[in-house]
């Protein structure tokens, strides 16, 4: 009774996004006696949170435990430890791991598990820059016996193309994965997948399909009042035309990135989401680049505030309107 109490718990927990709290009550659930079922509930769920959390150390020595336990679906344990190498940038260990993955669920004869283990290599590859190999294995999906249309695949495949410059031929796959996420309803996925068109379409400077684009991923994004998407998406639109030189344009799209940025600072729910993932770290050169257009365009209120935003360590740092001695662009090009 108090496993399946502790159990209800911990989901409730990490649902809500209280993971000490979840973790705490599997391993309450832990110290009672547990049949399969319950065991290969309570793992799979502390190796999500251990994972998600970037506690790689403790989630790979969970799942190699876990691998002498439970025969139930054994290569999600090892498909997991093949996204814990990766995300430890340990690429030899987590191809051998996906391989493994690969390899059980082929004899399982598991659609789902070949297809999360053929992502993780192809997706694996790429970030090793070993793009032969990457292709190697989108050309044998179907050997494998699953349709080459399968939309987490076609995102691998696009990844990879993107990245080796292709991108006339990832463009190709765009209209393919949006089909295909829509008829799955994996809108997360897609608002994902839109975000990347936006970079591609930017990288080709085709003005037409980045705004197409644009308007679909706000049009997906327009009920989840989350200032953080429209905050990268109007960042993304402004580096755009500023890029084409369309400099009023440009300025508009800042203008509301800056809008969107201020509602960041004040909105307690997603600053704390950027604090939690060191947003900003990522972002500083960025900032300073508008922020050095912007003061070119004698937008100056505007290129201080991205000044003072670039400088700042979380969103809780930013200070409004805040004076700078800035003399000419000369003392913004001094911070990159």
């Amino acid at each position: 009774m108090r496993l399946s109490v502790y159990l209800s718990i911990a989901i409730s927990q990490n649902i809500n996004e209280n993971y000490n709290q979840a973790l705490i009550a599997l391993n309450l659930a832990q110290k009672y006696p547990t049949d399969d079922m319950s065991y290969d509930l309570i793992i799979p769920l502390k190796l999500d949170i251990l994972f998600m959390n970037d506690k790689y150390l403790e989630a790979r020595r969970l799942a190699i435990c876990s691998i002498k336990k439970s025969d139930e679906k054994i290569y999600e344990i090892y498909q997991v430890l093949s996204e814990i190498y990766l995300a430890m940038n340990i690429y030899h260990k987590a191809v051998i791991y996906a391989r493994v993955s690969l390899e059980i669920a082929y004899y399982e004869e598991y659609e789902e598990g070949i297809e999360q283990a053929l992502h993780n290599l192809i997706d694996t590859y790429r970030i090793m820059g070993n793009f032969d190999m990457a292709l190697k294995y989108c050309y044998m999906i179907e050997d494998f016996g699953l349709s080459v249309e399968l939309p987490n695949l076609l995102v691998a495949k696009y990844n990879l193309l993107v990245s080796m410059h292709s991108y006339d031929k990832a463009k190709e796959l765009v209209p393919k994965i949006e089909e295909g996420l829509e008829y799955e309803h994996n809108s997360f996925l897609l608002h994902t997948f839109l975000g990347l068109t936006l970079e591609l379409f930017k990288i080709q400077k085709d003005r037409e399909g980045f705004d197409i684009y644009f308007d679909k991923f706000l049009n997906l994004s327009i009920n989840k009042n989350n200032y953080i998407e429209y905050w990268l998406a109007y960042s993304q639109a402004g580096d755009f035309y500023r890029e084409l030189h369309l400099d009023k344009i440009a300025i508009e799209y800042y203008e509301k990135m800056a809008y969107y940025l201020e509602k960041l600072r004040v909105s307690s729910l997603n600053r704390d989401s950027l604090d939690r993932v060191d947003f900003f770290k990522d972002k500083y050169r960025y900032l300073l680049e508008a922020s050095l257009f912007l003061y070119q365009q004698k937008e100056y209120n505007l290129s201080i505030y991205f000044l003072e935003s670039s400088k700042s360590a979380t969103l809780r740092d930013i200070v409004p309107n805040k004076t700078l001695d800035i003399r000419d662009y000369r003392d913004i090009k001094e911070y990159m």
